[in-house]
């Protein structure tokens, strides 16, 4: 058997710079977040609390009809 392998046009650039790596537990499952120190581009994903969403989607609803009222535009 005779194999002829041939690759062009690779190049390669050796690059050293500080990766912070983050990995902890929240309610029972594992979760990792890598931060480039270089460029600050974020990997990896969060836990979403939707108690904590629905909150603030309601306190922002709440202070944007507390601003309707103040300015007097919810009068008829």
């Amino acid at each position: 058997m005779r194999v002829n392998v041939r690759i062009e046009h690779m190049s390669s650039e050796p690059v050293l710079l500080p990766v912070w790596i983050m990995a902890y537990r929240y309610q029972g499952q594992v979760y990792r977040f890598l931060l480039n120190g270089q460029t600050a581009k974020p990997t990896g994903e969060a836990p979403t609390s939707w108690r904590k969403v629905l909150g603030v989607v309601a306190v922002a609803v709440v202070v944007a009809l507390l601003a309707i009222l103040a300015t007097g535009l919810g009068r008829f």
